[in-house]
């Protein structure tokens, strides 16, 4: 699957570009960011003002050469955020609609649309999605989870060469969706259908995606494995949508040292270089940076990755005390000094939240899970009294905008 595609919208221009196999890739992006939009210019439902759109060798579109096939000749399955059933059809015509399209290939030949050779494989897929004995109900008299398999049902009787799906869970209980979102994934994998899920939530790309492409304001960005991008996002709107909350601009003052006025602090880039040139951070990938320095040691350390403009802290990732081993020395730790401290809880965590500095412009954030503070004995008063936190210099995220 090959997307490459520009189209000018109102608020922005949508650009976007990645390639992706089989396995499940995620746009992971805030509402309004053009996920929506990509996905209906993939299926032939709007068109874009330029590019190229290639599915198993075959040309869906191409500016250039002036093609664009309609949606019917594209092969690909679409579950939109409302699904999109046919209201005044059941579900067992709804199905036999999409048999009688693009999943011909999986009735006998010369199937007429009242042929009884239709019946055992609207009962296969009834029986497959959850759907025993509503064959003859219509949508609206369906369960918001009823309504998802009949849908997806649909969908995959039309034998789709590619599969779009645009929120799907949006609609559903958390946690009934949590057990869909399941089934769905091992679906896709044992039909081996190129998938593109598009969803806000963090949690179902985790769950879903095997590999990650953010879109920003219509822009896509840097294409990453699904353990890389939540290790190490990469970009600023990649770290806020993996939940990181401690985000500030800095200034490069040499190869390794950076500072930040909204925290006051300056921070230094030590990653040693390997002598397979890895970077242990990123779990065995290398970084983008391929510059080094030697210091007065003789060490060869790395210098920041190219275009690093930023820097994020996740809140889980601060504690109250370095390393214990050894060989962990405080060289490896970046120091916070924890001025005007306040104590917040929710379900899982205590969060406290603090000025790196007497005038630094912005607050930092450390959450504790409440099942270490019951470990250690730690009350809310106690978090109150703490006036130094830390943080692995691997665990820093280095970021560019």
């Amino acid at each position: 699957m090959e997307v490459q595609i520009r189209k000018k919208l109102n608020n922005f221009t949508l650009e976007v570009h990645f390639e992706s196999e089989e396995g499940i890739l995620a746009l992971l992006g805030t509402k309004g960011t053009g996920k929506t939009m990509a996905l209906r210019c993939i299926a032939g439902l709007e068109k874009p003002d330029e590019g190229r759109i290639v599915l198993n060798g075959r040309v869906l579109y191409d500016s250039l050469k002036k093609t664009d096939l309609p949606p019917a000749k594209r092969r690909v399955g679409c579950l939109l955020e409302d699904y999109g059933l046919f209201p005044f059809m059941t579900v067992d015509e709804n199905i036999r609609m999409a048999l009688l399209g693009g999943g011909k290939a999986q009735l006998p030949p010369h199937t007429r649309a009242g042929s009884t050779a239709l019946v055992p494989v609207i009962s296969e897929y009834l029986g497959r999605y959850h759907l025993d004995g509503l064959g003859g109900y219509y949508p609206r008299e369906l369960s918001g989870a009823q309504y998802f398999w009949a849908s997806y049902a649909r969908m995959m009787a039309s034998s789709p060469e590619l599969i779009l799906l645009d929120d799907p869970f949006a609609g559903l209980d958390r946690y009934l969706a949590a057990g869909i979102m399941r089934e769905v994934r091992e679906d896709i994998a044992r039909a081996k259908i190129p998938c593109i899920f598009a969803s806000a939530d963090r949690d179902e790309v985790y769950g879903m995606g095997k590999t990650v492409c953010v879109l920003h304001r219509g822009q896509s960005e840097v294409l990453q494995s699904r353990e890389s991008f939540f290790a190490d996002p990469e970009t600023v709107t990649g770290a806020v949508l993996t939940g990181c909350t401690n985000i500030s601009e800095v200034r490069l003052l040499d190869p390794t040292h950076a500072v930040s006025g909204d925290w006051g602090q300056i921070f230094c880039y030590r990653v040693r270089e390997r002598e397979s040139l890895e970077d242990s951070a990123l779990h065995g990938e290398t970084t983008p940076a391929g510059l080094t320095h030697t210091d007065a040691g003789g060490i060869r350390w790395k210098e920041f990755p190219v275009g690093t403009s930023a820097i994020g802290i996740r809140p889980t990732d601060l504690c109250a005390s370095p390393g214990g081993s050894k060989e962990d020395g405080t060289e490896n730790w970046t120091r916070f000094t924890v001025h005007a401290p306040r104590v917040e809880e929710d379900l899982f965590y205590w969060n406290v939240y603090f000025r790196p500095a007497i005038r630094s412009s912005a607050e930092m954030l450390w959450s504790l899970p409440k099942t270490a503070a019951d470990r250690d004995k730690i009350t809310a008063q106690e978090l109150m009294q703490i006036r130094t936190l830390y943080i692995r210099n691997d665990r820093i995220l280095w970021l560019r905008k």
